[in-house]
């Protein structure tokens, strides 16, 4: 047993030390306590001090260092900086600030902002960890218990299994171009699934949820709730208990990377393909009552998959095999059209389009910004007639172009080709 010793104080000294006390925080008030008994350092004087009544007292060899470090032990150690998920998340090392500061009492909409951290040694020991930088990942390590071959989609765990709780199948994935191109597709109205949903029961005897703190089960049973959702082109069915727990989801389209749709996808890709515009296709949806994939998906996907993949195709194979083709000919005669975003002056954009007459292959096709005429639209054709022809000229004996009676052509085929061209007007 310890012995504990108490040295006499004054009253004044006594009473200061007090108020101290009820100044601090009841943990460092206990400490300041313990440590003032059972200090080491302080020496022991007999005349001083009253040894305490059934208490013995403590050997001078005596080492106090097993106590010292049962305190150290109270507090996170700082070396190892070992942090447990379930303290780190547990609001009972949380500490809520209310920042009252910025407050207005005259404004009634006044929301003080409200900050959720660590407290104590939790937070010094979060602080402690090292700092991982931009150039550096972080991969987490699944323990081997924590190992496993399912589908994260899937809500079955050993439990479930127990339960006999069969497997839910996932969302379909898209992984090579084949599960997505040329496969059938049909319009299917939600009054139709709905009776086939209704019909067909999900094979579980009650509600799988269980809760992580307590564990407790949910005793739900069938039937379940059924909500659809809607979601661009696609028609989302989700399976609910009666207590709101979400059991299944089930998507009518193949999903690809980053929960892009299948369905939307396609739309977008064939929105293009075929010739259409977006406010076409969207208008006879809506029609149709329809979801279709949004306007502002459809020009990030065409931005960002669709034209540059177009172009490399038509540049690498296509056009490449027709200029190769058509090189070998002595004569080659080229139809060229330009045509405008918008009518008038005002047009932003020329797009000029050449033929080979005899195959009616597209052999180019140029775009001009009217920003590379200084914003004068009208000799936007010219110039993408110039920038054309000086292309195809390299590879191509083009004897004969026949185009649109405009005069900047007339003038510059005479200037430039100096007869050796003919421009052959469009009647």
């Amino acid at each position: 047993m310890f012995s504990s010793y108490q040295k006499k104080q004054p009253p004044e000294a006594a009473n200061q030390g007090s108020r101290e006390m009820r100044a601090s925080t009841p943990s460092k008030r206990t400490a300041a306590k313990i440590c003032h008994h059972l200090s080491p350092i302080e020496p022991v004087s007999d005349g001083e001090d009253i040894l305490m009544a059934g208490v013995e007292a403590m050997a001078e060899d005596q080492a106090l260092d097993p106590l010292e470090e049962s305190f150290k032990s109270m507090d996170l150690a700082m070396d190892a900086v070992i942090v447990d998920e379930e303290q780190a998340n547990n609001l009972l090392n949380s500490v809520i600030e209310l920042d009252v500061n910025g407050s207005n009492p005259m404004d009634s909409d006044y929301v003080p902002p409200i900050c959720v951290r660590a407290a104590g040694g939790l937070q010094s020991a979060i602080d402690a960890l090292p700092i991982v930088g931009l150039d550096e990942s972080v991969v987490d390590i699944l323990n081997r218990d924590d190992e496993t071959d399912e589908d994260p989609d899937n809500p079955e765990s050993d439990e479930e299994k127990d339960n006999d709780v069969p497997s839910f199948p996932g969302p379909e994935k898209v992984s090579v171009e084949d599960d997505l191109v040329d496969q059938p597709a049909c319009i299917a109205f939600n009054s139709s699934l709905a009776r086939m949903v209704n019909f067909l029961q999900l094979p579980i005897k009650k509600c799988y949820y269980r809760e992580d703190q307590m564990g407790t089960e949910c005793d739900a049973t069938p039937p379940f709730q059924v909500k659809f959702l809607k979601r661009g082109s696609a028609t989302i069915i989700e399976w609910f208990c009666i207590h709101g727990h979400k059991l299944w989801k089930w998507n009518s389209q193949p999903v690809l990377k980053y929960s892009m749709q299948g369905g939307d996808f396609m739309v977008a890709t064939n929105i293009l393909l075929s010739g259409n515009n977006f406010s076409k296709i969207a208008l006879f949806f809506w029609y149709m009552n329809i979801g279709v994939v949004s306007q502002k998906s459809f020009r990030l996907m065409q931005s960002h998959y669709f034209i540059d993949s177009i172009k490399e195709f038509w540049e690498e194979k296509k056009r490449a095999a027709i200029i190769d083709r058509l090189r070998a000919k002595d004569s080659v005669v080229a139809l060229a059209d330009g045509r405008m975003d918008s009518p008038g002056h005002t047009a932003q954009y020329c797009t000029y389009t050449t033929m080979e007459n005899e195959s009616k292959d597209i052999i180019s096709v140029v775009t001009v910004d009217k920003r590379q005429t200084n914003c004068n639209s009208v000799i936007m054709e010219k110039h993408a007639f110039i920038q054309t022809f000086d292309s195809l000229l390299e590879n191509l004996n083009i004897t004969e172009i026949v185009t649109d009676a405009h005069m900047h052509f007339a003038a510059l085929m005479g200037y430039v080709g100096g007869g050796a061209l003919s421009c052959h007007r469009e009647a």
